[in-house]
Order: C-alpha cells, then sequence, then structure tokens
C-alpha cells in the first residue's frame, strides 16, 4: 500500500512538470547524499545485483549522471551514462524534484521520495518510468548481500500484449514466452483460469495466430506497429516506427563485428541495391536532421548495438528485414530508446509526427 501511494504521488509530479510553482520549497543539495545504488528485491529481502544495475551520481549542484552497468563477462562490465544538467531541484511535500537537461538539450524530471531515511533507502523514478525503483546510499550498499544473475529464468514473460481500444467487446490479451495466451487479462496480470490454448509466430504472414483461426495482425503496410500492440518482443512500444527485430544471443557474435551506437543520431545503412536513388535521398535526409542539431553516421558494421535507458543492451543485424519484411536503410536513434525505421525518401505528415514525438 505504501509503495503504490508513493507512485501515486509520483504521478501527480508528472502532471505538474516543473513550471507549476505551487506549494514548493527549495531544496539544498548540499544536504543530499551524492551516490545512490539500485537494489533488487529477492525471496522478499532488498539484495543488491550484480547484472544489471544502475548508479546514480550527483555533482556539486551542477551534474545528474545515470551509469547502468551490465556485465559483459567475469572481467568486467559494459557502462552507459546519461549525463544531465541540473536546471533547479525543489521539494513539494515528501517528493524532492529534480529538473534536468540533457546535452541534447531535452528535459526530463527525475523524481526522489525517502522509503527509510535512517537505512539510506529511497525510491527514485523519472518521468520515462511508471513505477519508482528503490536505491541505496552508496556508502551502505554493504549491508545488501550482492546476488548473482541466476541462469535459469523460473517465470514466463510477457512477449506481446495487444489491446483493442475502441471496440465494444474490448479485447486484451497477454502472449507469454512459452507460447500461452491469457485473454482479457491486464500487464502483470496471470489468472488461474489462464486458457491453455497457444499462439504462433508467422512473421511471413504478419501475424499472430491464435489456435487454428484467429490472426492478429502486426505491421501495417509501412512498417508501423499497429496501435493495439502495447508490448512487442518483450518491450513497450513507446513509438509506431520503432524496430522489433533484435538478435537473441549476442555473445555470440564477435565483438570486432559490432558497431555501438551511443548518441543520438541519424543511421545510414547502405543498400545492396537501388543505390544510386538512396545516396540522393541520404543527403536530403541528413540536411533535414542537421537542422534539428542531429548528426549523421553510417553503418559501418554487420551489427549495431544500443544501450536502452534501462541498461539493457540491444542488438540489431543490418543485412535483416525489420517490421514486415522492410530492409532499413535509415534509422533514428534517441539516446536511452529503440531506434525508430524512417524512410530514406521522406515521410508523409502521420509519420513526421510520430517522429517528433519519439524525439520529445
Amino acid at each position: 500500500m505504501k509503495k503504490t501511494i508513493l507512485i501515486l504521488s509520483v504521478l501527480v509530479f508528472l502532471a505538474s512538470g516543473c513550471g507549476n510553482k505551487k506549494d514548493k520549497t527549495t531544496f539544498d543539495l548540499t544536504t543530499f547524499p551524492a551516490k545512490w545504488r539500485s537494489l533488487i528485491t529477492e525471496n522478499g529481502e532488498l539484495a543488491a545485483n550484480d547484472s544489471p544495475f544502475s548508479v546514480i551520481q550527483i555533482t556539486g549542484n551542477s551534474k545528474f549522471i545515470q551509469h547502468n552497468l551490465v556485465k559483459v563477462d567475469e572481467t568486467g562490465y559494459d557502462e552507459n551514462d546519461f549525463e544531465y544538467e541540473i536546471v533547479k531541484t525543489y521539494q513539494k511535500g515528501d517528493t524532492i524534484v529534480f529538473c534536468l537537461k540533457s546535452v541534447e538539450d531535452f528535459a526530463i524530471d527525475y523524481y526522489f521520495v525517502w522509503l527509510d531515511e535512517s537505512r539510506g533507502l529511497g525510491e527514485w523514478t523519472s518521468e520515462y518510468k511508471a513505477e519508482a525503483e528503490i536505491y541505496v546510499v552508496n556508502d551502505r550498499v554493504s549491508e545488501y548481500p550482492i546476488q548473482e544473475k541466476k541462469e535459469k529464468q523460473m517465470t514466463k514473460k510477457i512477449k506481446y500484449y495487444f489491446k483493442a481500444n475502441g471496440d465494444r467487446d474490448e479485447r486484451k490479451i497477454v502472449f507469454f514466452d512459452d507460447g500461452t495466451v491469457c485473454w482479457g487479462c491486464e500487464l502483470g496480470e496471470v489468472r488461474q483460469d489462464e486458457t491453455t490454448e497457444y499462439y504462433s509466430e508467422h512473421f511471413d504472414r504478419n501475424c499472430l495466430i491464435v489456435g487454428k483461426l484467429e490472426d492478429y495482425p502486426l505491421f501495417d503496410d509501412f512498417g508501423y506497429i499497429l496501435p493495439d500492440w502495447e508490448i512487442f518482443n518483450f518491450r513497450k512500444v513507446n513509438s509506431q516506427m520503432q524496430i522489433t527485430n533484435f538478435e537473441a544471443n549476442i555473445e555470440e557474435i564477435a565483438k570486432s563485428n559490432i558497431q555501438d551506437i551511443n548518441k543520438t543520431c541519424l543511421i545510414f545503412i547502405t543498400p545492396e541495391e537501388t543505390y544510386e536513388e538512396w545516396v540522393m535521398y541520404r543527403y536530403d535526409r541528413q540536411a533535414q536532421y542537421e537542422t534539428m542539431n542531429i548528426k549523421a553516421v553510417d553503418a559501418e558494421k554487420q551489427y549495431l548495438s544500443f544501450t536502452l535507458a534501462d541498461g539493457e543492451k540491444i542488438v540489431i543485424d543490418t543485412k535483416k528485414e525489420q517490421n514486415g519484411k522492410i530492409a532499413p536503410t535509415a534509422l533514428l536513434y534517441k539516446k536511452g530508446q529503440i531506434p525508430i525505421m524512417i524512410s530514406i525518401s521522406g515521410e508523409s505528415d502521420y509519420g513526421n509526427k510520430i517522429i517528433e514525438e519519439y524525439l520529445q
């Protein structure tokens, strides 16, 4: 109950933003711990996870850095940093608000609430996360044993979530990674009367099929994810234009064949055919995005690697099709987000609106 109240409190701040000055009080950062480490809940107890985990670091009154760390092997971790300028901080009720600006000049708010100040425990969240995460002051980490990542995953995961809004018989279907479905389920819910009916993936036919007859289309003719899908291939759908085909076994790919993309940018992938037409449009798109201070890079290797805001690393094969038999020739990547696939020849008004929302 306490966690629910705290999360609802955070959501109120999401609606209010940094512009509403009512009931705000100034907050002195010199009294606030400078470094925090994320925790997990293991068998009902708090513990420090060995991978992935994140560290929040505040430098003076000016810098807010989130380090996301993912264990590569026994020799060390792959670290991805998200650095922000602290524009201002204030307190409203029990919540401390950090108004931040990234190097790409987009604004983001982080929110903090003490859970147990005497134990150095607090909850952090941002406007991009619906649920708060528990952190501990860094010099108290030793009080929480490190839990090594388990090899076996005992619970099934949600691979797809379908919610047909607007239908008279509103349909909600959870598709699990073991091939089963849960009819009428909300996210995070698995009912005891869950059906034993199975689904199958048919990307050649652009659909999932439940049982033998009922099909659920995935993409439109432009490769946009259809609006009814809220989770696609284990990941939340934040943009209809986001790509969906990721490499499952990253550890089997030689690191020398992976190109790390770690900044917001436009990515050009040279096609095997229609090169002359593509290269003409390439310079149009490059000039278009330069007006938005977004630089262009070329895909120089077969595999591209991106780190998401929660520290997860995704890898794509540039030679594989995306979103319904479409070979991508241009991607747009906003740091921390799944890249979206754009048309090299330009977008419709609807497509440009989706891109604008993605960059915001």
